[in-house]
């Protein structure tokens, strides 16, 4: 009975590692070393609307002043927020409720998207957001929620995942043992499903651009961009 019972277990165990083996394939083991690489990063997407109003807004952090030449300087955390339907010959402002606070910008009109724009140094991790556009003496307010799908990893695991499957194309990027470039990632949405798309930028400013898939990690899309 107790041989029975080790061959039970020894199967057993065999069998949840096979498991685990199986389903790590786009799972986050420790942290990416590419991570203080990144120098613009948009990690959310978050929507609403009324019947006035169409609100997006994207969260993240990006280098100060943004310049793609191969290296990362500071950063700082930014939060935009786009907005249809205001009246760009009135004054629009934005207010961001966030931990009881709220942050107010004057939107900036951009006559070729037709829509306003706010920028603000700050970031949320919630995946919820509550805007007030006032405008006209007006004030309507608008809850944002995710566009992104809960089955969707984060970046640093899509990060995480990239590093360990494409080790042949950052070897290109690092000298001596050191990653020699920087890293854009943006979180994209379309018809309910979530990509990545990941820029490694090397010191002459040329830039290889991929699209990952946001659920299995896959790279679905190479492109070089000069």
């Amino acid at each position: 009975m107790q041989r029975f019972f080790k061959k039970f277990l020894i199967i057993f165990f065999t069998f949840l590692l096979a498991v685990l083996f199986i389903f790590s394939g786009c799972k986050n083991n420790g942290k990416s070393s590419l991570l203080p690489y990144i120098s613009e990063l948009k990690k959310d997407i978050l929507f609403g609307e009324n019947e006035t109003y169409v609100v997006c807004a994207t969260c993240g952090y990006e280098e100060v002043p943004l310049n793609l030449d191969g290296k990362v300087d500071k950063t700082q955390n930014k939060l935009t927020v786009f907005l249809t339907g205001e009246n760009k010959d009135a004054k629009t402002e934005i207010g961001l409720h966030i931990n009881g606070e709220i942050y107010k910008q004057t939107l900036t009109y951009d006559p070729i998207s037709s829509k306003g724009r706010a920028a603000f140094p700050l970031d949320i991790k919630e995946k919820s957001l509550t805007v007030s556009v006032y405008e006209n003496g007006r004030e309507s307010v608008i809850n944002l929620k995710s566009k992104i799908p809960e089955d969707t990893v984060d970046y640093e695991t899509a990060l995480k995942t990239f590093e360990k499957s494409q080790k042949n194309l950052i070897s290109n990027y690092t000298e001596n043992g050191v990653f020699k470039g920087e890293i854009s990632m943006r979180i994209l949405e379309k018809e309910g499903k979530a990509y990545y798309y990941l820029g490694l930028t090397d010191k002459t400013g040329k830039t290889k651009a991929l699209l990952i898939d946001g659920k299995s990690c896959d790279i679905l899309a190479v492109r070089d961009i000069f």
